[in-house]
């Protein structure tokens, strides 16, 4: 059996890359191939998911708290806080090397930028193969030059693979200078029979919205995600008589708190709180998307995969989409869903407005969409090709 280290500092709301994470190791053929450790913060919302998976074997990752706070890569430079940043690596990397002379892995799957740079200046010996799984986009919507420069240096010398989660992100990789032998595209999965609807959830008496279409937009709440374009979209529907209820959930993290309050005040300022509810990030997603009849994705710049869009597709609700990055990997426009020009709003209240008009369409819609999903995009398909990529042979 391969031993396979973990390693994610999150300590707060998990994200996708740890849903990613808790839902792999959940697989129940994991147990029977790897040997598995994860390196995590000693407390927190990930620590306590993992926890509840029996054969995964947890590691205090302490120093990496320090990392909440801090931003190693970004727009704004090469190495955001530079001092602080460097300590705060420099202390988990110690750690992490730790952790690896204890456990002894095979293979050290790390799944956060913060992450990959701490192991790749951990110096534990004997050296187990680095992979780096990698959720973001490494273009200058994200990232400036001196950024991108710094990651694929680091990457190229430090890291064996690096697993991107679409085919965009591995494109931006090579492009930024990662050599594509060492990159390889690792498409996210979703346990699909969890995220099925199994009749209604708690979501219509909870608003009190009756049978008006319910319309979700899910996720962090961050200006590229494109929250402040779907209350427009929300804005425009109701003044067009579009008896429809909007539902943002999720919320917004550190430095994007402020964003969050111009959303708050837009629906204040339209009176549209009759129509617009926000409610926090949700344990029991599966629950909240069997009550939506669509879900907008509203990004305004190219989104890395798009995971709330494959949940959506496996709950029976209608998606409508950004047509870029990595979401153009998974929906078939006018197939399995919509895509619409980024940042387009006339375009996605036409979508809107033909997917409630005709009932047929959009039971075409949600039936080509789960059958998209149970083909291509399970957790067990993920599974598979991570155990062939810690089977390789070192080289």
């Amino acid at each position: 059996m391969k031993r396979v280290l973990f390693v994610d500092h999150v300590d707060r709301i998990l994200g996708g890359a740890e849903i990613n994470l808790l839902e792999l190791l959940s697989v129940r053929e994991v147990s029977q191939r790897w040997n598995v450790g994860c390196a995590c913060a000693p407390t927190g919302s990930l620590r306590e998911a993992l926890a509840k998976i029996p054969e995964v074997r947890l590691f205090r990752y302490g120093a990496a708290s320090g990392f909440n706070q801090v931003r190693l890569v970004d727009r704004q430079g090469a190495l955001g806080r530079f001092w602080k940043g460097w300590r705060a690596t420099a202390a988990a990397a110690r750690e992490l090397g730790g952790i690896q002379s204890t456990f002894n892995p095979d293979v050290v799957v790390t799944c956060t930028n913060k992450d990959h740079f701490a192991a790749a200046l951990c110096s534990a010996t004997p050296s187990p193969r680095r992979v780096w799984w990698v959720n973001d986009l490494l273009t200058t919507d994200f990232f400036s030059w001196p950024a991108r420069r710094v990651f694929s240096l680091i990457a190229s010398r430090t890291a064996d693979r690096l697993v991107a989660v679409s085919n965009a992100v591995a494109l931006a990789l090579t492009a930024a200078g990662v050599p594509s032998c060492k990159v390889r595209t690792i498409q996210n999965g979703i346990p699909v029979e969890l995220y099925a609807k199994k009749g209604t959830g708690r979501l219509r008496s909870q608003l009190g919205c009756g049978q008006k279409p319910l319309i979700g937009i899910l996720g962090r709440f961050t200006p590229w995600k494109g929250q402040h374009l779907a209350l427009e979209i929300a804005r425009h529907s109701v003044a067009c008589g579009l008896e429809a209820h909007f539902l943002f959930v999720g919320r917004a993290f550190n430095e994007d708190q402020a964003y969050e309050r111009t959303l708050h005040a837009f629906v204040a300022q339209h009176n549209l709180s009759s129509q617009v509810t926000f409610l926090p990030f949700q344990s029991d997603m599966p629950s909240v998307l069997a009550d939506l009849d669509i879900v907008m994705h509203t990004s305004i710049k190219p989104e890395p995969f798009g995971r709330v869009i494959i949940e959506a597709m496996a709950a029976g609700a209608v998606v409508i989409a950004a047509a870029a990055g990595g979401v153009t990997e998974i929906l078939e426009s006018g197939v399995s869903g919509i895509a619409v020009r980024c940042g387009d709003v006339a375009a996605y209240l036409r979508a809107i407005q033909s997917v409630l008009d005709d009932r047929a369409f959009r039971e075409k819609l949600v039936a080509a969409a789960r059958a998209t999903v149970v083909t291509h995009f399970t957790v067990e398909r993920v599974f598979e090709q991570f155990d062939q990529l810690v089977s390789e042979p070192a080289t």
